[in-house]
């Protein structure tokens, strides 16, 4: 073979190992890009999961308050019931020492002084004042009272302030009387006056009930839901 004659060949064989070896390349990358059907995977192939968020339900404990009614009681402390007659008691005044004084008088023959009307005048005063006390209440009771002796009007030889002369407890039963009594004397140039003073009243609880409300703790089971990543 001449020399020109050998190029128009090789060129024609060099075409041909080239299309053969192009041909070959993309049928390997077919195979290496997509599946084939069956069983059998191709080269390089990924798997690719189907993902999505949902909620999921859980339960819980959870504290919480409700307003709940109770029954109370309320107590307050009440004077007992009664009647007494102390502001308006008994009054007698009696003279206990006296003389008799000549008010008119005259002279005999003989010069002797003869009395024409004679009085008694009084030297000391006795004086007494009671009253009454009745217990109206259920209950039994003390009432402390306290017997008081001041000066009277317009009287100049009567000094001193007011004075207590002796403190004493009453003690009643439920719808019980008792009469109390005193007396005091004075000098008829210095007069007083006596009378009672309830210096103390008893009492006694007096409860009742009510009704109230108060906040209480308490517990439930409650259901909630979060957020979890589900995949297939």
């Amino acid at each position: 073979m001449k020399k020109g004659q050998i190029t128009p060949v090789v060129i024609f064989l060099v075409i041909i190992i080239v299309g053969i070896g192009g041909f070959l390349i993309y049928n390997n990358d077919k195979v290496q890009t997509s599946p084939i059907t069956g069983n059998v995977v191709g080269v390089g192939e990924t798997n690719q999961e189907n993902c999505r968020e949902v909620q999921v339900p859980y339960t819980e404990e959870e504290i919480y308050y409700e307003t709940v009614p109770y029954t109370d009681q309320e107590c307050e402390y009440k004077e007992l019931s009664f009647k007494s007659s102390d502001d308006t008691p008994q009054r007698r005044v009696d003279c206990a020492e006296s003389h008799d004084e000549c008010k008119e008088s005259h002279k005999n023959f003989w010069g002797n002084v003869v009395c024409d009307r004679m009085e008694t005048v009084c030297d000391t005063y006795a004086e007494s004042v009671s009253f009454d006390i009745t217990n109206l209440d259920s209950e039994k009771g003390n009432w402390i009272y306290e017997w008081k002796v001041s000066c009277k009007s317009n009287q100049p030889l009567c000094t001193g302030e007011t004075e207590t002369i002796v403190t004493y407890s009453v003690e009643l039963d439920p719808t019980e009387t008792k009469t109390q009594y005193y007396s005091i004397s004075y000098d008829a140039k210095g007069q007083k006056i006596l009378y009672p003073y309830i210096k103390n009243k008893p009492t006694k609880q007096v409860c009742r009930d009510v009704i109230k409300n108060r906040e209480v703790e308490k517990t439930r089971t409650v259901t909630k839901y979060k957020p979890e990543t589900k995949c297939d």
